[in-house]
């Protein structure tokens, strides 16, 4: 099976501001999420997707993708948003879910999911390699959010991102004399990205002061 990388991400400006055109700075993990394809020409329109978490099977599910049903699954919430996000792929691409062909798509997250360290992101951007389409845009319609992460996860670099009036950012060497002293503490208290994203807009009676 071939393959594909992103990053994952840590913001250290901003948050959820960065909705709102804040200037953000976000550096790359090591760890992210590997993202393996392989087409099969069998004439039955399938898609036998499985995602991993740290080598562990955590989602399977066949997908007919002529009428986007799903056939089989572990996880019926997680895989009507895989399902939701192809669906978009599909929409997005010139040549992906267009035939007949089977296609075999494998995930691997590299680090734990509730470190928040951009399962999602990576996923958008991974799809969006393979599909030759734009992340952005994708991960617009399928989760929301600023896009920072995606950007970091494209360029696989540090990057200075704004979202607004227009998404633009640059990569940056972010190579401080104090890196060797930087910790990162998990509190285990990882909210949801799209639970996240839809409080903070609900809550517009507060930003626009």
């Amino acid at each position: 099976m071939n393959a594909i990388f992103s990053p994952g991400k840590l913001m250290l400006t901003s948050e959820y501001f960065a909705i709102d055109g804040a200037l953000v700075l976000a550096v790359p993990t090591k760890l992210g999420q590997e993202f393996f394809f392989e087409e099969i020409k069998d004439g039955k329109s399938l898609i036998l997707w499985e995602a991993y978490h740290q080598n562990t099977l955590w989602l399977r599910a066949v997908i007919d993708y002529k009428n986007w049903q799903i056939l089989e699954t572990n996880r019926p919430s997680s895989a009507e948003f895989i399902t939701k996000t192809l669906k978009n792929v599909q929409q997005l691409s010139n040549s992906k879910f267009k035939t007949d062909l089977t296609y075999h798509l494998k995930t691997n997250l590299q680090f734990p999911a509730n470190y928040g360290l951009g399962s999602s992101s990576t996923l958008m951007n991974n799809l969006a390699e393979w599909a030759e389409i734009d992340p952005f845009y994708l991960n617009t319609i399928s989760l929301g959010g600023s896009g920072y992460d995606i950007a970091v996860a494209k360029e696989k670099s540090a990057v200075l991102f704004q979202s607004k009036p227009e998404i633009k950012y640059e990569k940056v060497n972010f190579n401080p004399s104090f890196k060797n002293e930087l910790i990162f503490i998990h509190l285990n208290q990882k909210q949801d990205s799209r639970e996240g994203i839809s409080f903070y807009k609900s809550k517009k009676s507060l930003r626009n002061w």
